[in-house]
């Protein structure tokens, strides 16, 4: 009986720091959220390599610890005491420190229109993911795949999911997209013997992909609300 109530005991209290931490989390809008990743990436770019070394890790973890734990399983304590370090500590602390001004920050975007609070959105994750996947050649690379992984499945959602159809050429389109991708940036970020020199400095080119995502989202946004007007029937209030 006793240990029953032991138990119990322990439950309730687990299930109080879960609600707590749940509530002190909730009241962090998603900006940040963003603000706490900016803070975290900008850490390791500074103390990383410096901490890694402090640590007796071979070299700064690329992906949050995992190719070292697979490799070398007895650097695993070093590898999760950096990745508190670098990522959960400062991801936590300055969330948390910045959500009363962030929370003010986030009630200001909502008067705003919805590409600008994107585009503000967009602009800090894509900083912190760039200076993020700069710091090794093996991120960069999983930050491609991943990123050609969710287009494809993005595009797959809409034809299969939304439409009810099924597609057997999206490899095609896919390759197509991937040919007419490096085409323009050889004509316009690279010095080609076929295309010549670049039109653009080579540095402008990482900022053109989040631009491109924001003119793509307010044009489906154009293009489904003339579909809305055209679908409503006549006389109906909008």
């Amino acid at each position: 009986m006793q240990n029953k109530d032991q138990n119990n005991g322990i439950g309730d209290g687990r299930a109080t720091l879960r609600a707590r931490l749940s509530q002190a989390m909730a009241a962090i809008p998603m900006i940040g959220w963003l603000l706490g990743i900016a803070a975290a990436v900008l850490v390791e770019y500074a103390l990383g390599a410096q901490l890694a070394y402090q640590l007796y890790l071979p070299k700064m973890p690329a992906l949050f610890g995992f190719t070292i734990a697979l490799k070398q399983p007895q650097l695993v304590p070093a590898a999760l005491a950096y990745v508190f370090l670098v990522y959960a500590l400062p991801l936590i602390l300055v969330s948390r420190l910045t959500a009363p001004w962030t929370n003010r920050l986030a009630a200001a975007l909502e008067r705003t229109p919805t590409w600008m609070s994107a585009l503000i959105h967009l602009a800090l994750l894509y900083a912190a993911l760039h200076v993020w996947a700069d710091l090794s050649d093996y991120r960069l690379q999983v930050v491609k795949l991943t990123m050609i992984a969710v287009m494809m499945t993005l595009s797959i959602n809409v034809i299969n999911g939304y439409m009810g159809e099924f597609s057997c050429s999206h490899p095609g389109f896919m390759a197509l997209g991937a040919y007419a991708a490096s085409t323009i940036s050889l004509v316009f970020f690279t010095q080609d013997r076929l295309f010549g020199a670049a039109l653009l400095p080579p540095a402008w080119g990482p900022f053109f992909f989040p631009l491109a995502l924001v003119a793509r989202a307010r044009e489906y946004q154009r293009k489904r609300m003339t579909a809305q007007r055209v679908s409503r029937p006549p006389g109906a209030s909008p």
